[in-house]
């Protein structure tokens, strides 16, 4: 993606997202019936979210700047564009893997797509204070492992898929960053870990299709 091309869409979500938050005031007084009305709001959209919308689940593999590998768990992910290719996701502002994506300390990352038989994968890179050592000694706990994709890239290799991305472009969205990637390579790797893995209602489970009825 033109470096210009990756500018002019931060610079597009960050004009759509100034327009959906109310400029305040700065001698306007929060009152405390505000702030309960806000926390109200933001406990009844997690709920919402976290009982009818499932979500993929996805595993983001990026460089350390001592080489180690660094794993994490996400679910805000979606395809933004085909031409050219190009995916959003979103981490936790504090997130060590948000730092390695917001300083340019990894340029090139891989976004691995989890099997229903990964769920134990999902649920040690979702636990956000392993150091690298201890994400690898676990990884091999469930089963799975982290290599280098062409020598090059981390990655998860038994993941379903693996979309190699790069020139990530990022924008402040509340506690959390958006990024913008450009995708390089799409991997399908024959791996018989199931159908995909998807998180609904606090669980993980698989995706069903409907059947119309005999």
């Amino acid at each position: 993606m033109p470096l210009h091309t990756r500018r002019l869409c931060v610079a597009q979500l960050r004009r759509v997202l100034a327009a959906r938050v109310p400029a305040v005031s700065s001698t306007r007084s929060l009152a405390t019936s505000d702030v309960r009305k806000g926390e109200a709001l933001g406990m009844e959209f997690r709920a919402l979210l976290r009982n009818l919308v499932p979500t993929p689940v996805l595993v983001l593999t990026a460089l350390e700047t001592d080489g180690a590998v660094r794993g994490v768990t996400i679910g805000s992910f979606s395809s933004v564009s085909a031409a050219p290719p190009s995916i959003s996701f979103s981490l936790k502002r504090e997130s060590r893997m948000c730092r390695l994506l917001e300083n340019g300390q990894s340029l090139r990352f891989c976004v691995n797509v989890l099997g229903e038989k990964q769920r134990d994968v999902a649920v040690v890179l979702a636990q956000p204070f392993l150091t690298a050592t201890e994400q690898a000694a676990a990884m091999q706990r469930a089963g799975s492992d982290f290599a280098l994709l062409d020598g090059k890239v981390p990655c998860v290799p038994d993941a379903l898929g693996i979309l190699v991305c790069s020139d990530a472009g990022s924008l402040v969205a509340g506690d959390h960053r958006l990024f913008l990637a450009q995708v390089e390579q799409v991997v399908r790797t024959g791996s018989p870990a199931g159908s995909p893995l998807v998180y609904l209602s606090q669980e993980y489970g698989s995706f069903i299709p409907c059947r119309d009825d005999a």
